[in-house]
């Protein structure tokens, strides 16, 4: 994981960040399965100005990505 900051001209700041993460199936279908897992990577970044020493605006965005095997698939939890 690596991450930082750096204040810029005007107020302005940059934060950023990359990190990584185990992408494992909910529901295996068998045991190699359930062992298996996939590592998987995240991109972030935000960009903000101070305003007044108090207030603070800012936009924010981030990606990850990942690979599943064969055996693997994607699980997606609907939730109302």
């Amino acid at each position: 994981m690596v991450s930082g900051d750096q204040e810029l001209s005007n107020d302005y700041y940059l934060k950023y960040g990359t990190g990584y993460f185990r992408v494992a199936d909910d529901a295996p279908d068998s045991a190699a399965q359930a062992n298996g897992s996939t590592l998987g990577t995240e991109v972030a970044a935000q960009l903000g100005k101070k305003f007044a020493g108090v207030y603070d605006i800012s936009l924010r965005g981030s990606t990850v990505s990942w690979e599943t095997s064969t055996e693997m698939t994607r699980r997606i939890p609907i939730r109302s």
